[in-house]
């Protein structure tokens, strides 16, 4: 008998988390037409339609920034999470989705005391939807990093294992009460039986490889990948900036329940040389970027054509002969835009040419202009001096003038001086 899956994640914004969950298209269509079956929220203002019940088309951007005023009260707004998301898959055993507007109802309603009993300091809001590719009905609980005093919410409080014994505990207290049938019991009790015979750790890592291999052979992506390890009991929490994994589980030992985690894979090397002084952890085969390459590999298939192998998605197709046509119009629509660029980048190229030759002429004349102007200047400079000269030789009298010549040209000899008696 399969049970709810609580899963919980750290998201570093909130609009963009809020967008994703309030907008865009169902992934899946066979049960509902639209995302969002029921919301609420708890100190945060929602949106209503006319008849004042609340409407299940809200505004991502409108409750992002009621998030955001409480975040610039912290201490440190600028962190790295912003938000913790919480998310509850209900399995048909809990909600068989046939009457799916009650049951969406009822869900809604549980997520609400939930927030209520565990949240109550926090602003966060609850969304119910039913468009995952199991078309099982779960809610997301987005749950704001810090309370309204802008003081941070301890982060052990959504520890996975913390969380799915407290909801647990909720359910079997909350479920017949909201819905009026017993809860079929916990989330994670098949899975932990399995684990019941394991003494050692080492035993346990061996189990753990096992499910890993049998999981992949069964689901086709990252995701789901994590979700049925879930339901065997075993989480994975990212490490080394998220890059790696580390694989927890709890397992009933003699002494009682003890939890058990172990690291992908892990090198122990010298900081010096790079030598590997150890290997730690599951393998190679079980990180975070081989599995992924395996799902890559996994949702590709190999097609071989006259010899040569070519990969080709699941998902392409043989184009149509209108899907051809297309691509010839095109074609040729692209061919006739490039011929014109390259004529307007000639006739650019001839203008640019063109300017550059007036220039040149322009430069010639122009210093043929100055040296003309500079022998006019001279000229004149020499013709101001000239006229100078004759008003100052006009300003002296006649009789100094003569004397003075004759002075210059018709001087005395010498006379002797008359000896002394």
């Amino acid at each position: 008998m399969s049970m709810s899956i609580v899963k919980t994640q750290a998201c570093k914004s909130y609009y963009t988390r809020l967008s994703y969950i309030l907008s865009g298209t169902p992934h899946n269509t066979d049960k509902v037409s639209h995302r969002v079956l029921a919301i609420s929220g708890q100190n945060v203002n929602l949106l209503h339609d006319k008849n004042g019940h609340i409407s299940t088309m809200q505004s991502g951007a409108y409750l992002e920034r009621q998030f955001h005023q409480s975040l610039m009260k912290a201490r440190n707004p600028k962190r790295t999470y912003q938000c913790q998301s919480i998310i509850i898959s209900f399995s048909p055993d809990e909600f068989d989705t046939l009457d799916i507007n009650k049951q969406a109802s009822q869900a809604n309603e549980l997520a609400q005391l939930y927030i209520k009993r565990f949240f109550s300091d926090s602003q966060a809001i609850s969304v119910v939807q039913c468009d995952g590719n199991g078309g099982k009905m779960h809610v997301h609980i987005l749950v704001n990093s810090v309370n309204q005093q802008g003081k941070t919410i301890q982060t052990n409080r959504f520890s996975i294992f913390h969380l799915r014994k407290q909801f647990d505990k909720f359910m079997s207290q909350s479920f017949e009460n909201v819905t009026g049938r017993p809860w079929p019991g916990p989330s994670n009790q098949n899975q932990r039986l399995d684990s019941n015979n394991l003494t050692t750790k080492s035993e346990w890592q061996k189990h753990v490889k096992q499910v890993i291999e049998k999981v992949k052979s069964e689901v086709t992506t990252i995701s789901d990948f994590l979700t049925k390890l879930s339901q065997y009991g075993i989480t994975v929490t990212n490490r080394s900036k998220e890059t790696a994994w580390t694989y927890h589980q709890q397992v009933k030992t003699a002494t009682g329940i003890k939890e058990y985690k172990v690291r992908d894979y892990y090198e122990r090397r010298n900081k010096k040389t790079g030598e590997i002084k150890s290997v730690r952890g599951l393998g190679k085969d079980f990180t975070k970027a081989s599995i992924t390459e395996y799902f890559e590999s996994k949702n590709k298939k190999e097609v071989v054509i006259y010899g040569k192998r070519k990969s080709k998605s699941t998902n392409e197709s043989k184009p149509s002969e209108q899907s051809i046509q297309e691509i010839r119009e095109r074609a040729r629509i692209a061919n006739l835009q490039l011929k014109r660029q390259q004529e307007q980048q000639r006739l650019n190229i001839a203008r640019l040419n063109a300017i550059a030759s007036f220039q040149t002429a322009d430069d010639g004349s122009l210093k043929q202009h100055r040296k003309q102007a500079q022998q006019l200047r001279n000229e004149k400079r020499r013709r101001q001096i000239a006229n100078a000269a004759k008003r100052n030789d006009s300003a002296i009298p006649t009789t100094t003038r003569n004397l003075q010549s004759k002075d210059r040209y018709y001087r005395k000899p010498h006379e002797p001086e008359e000896p002394s008696i």
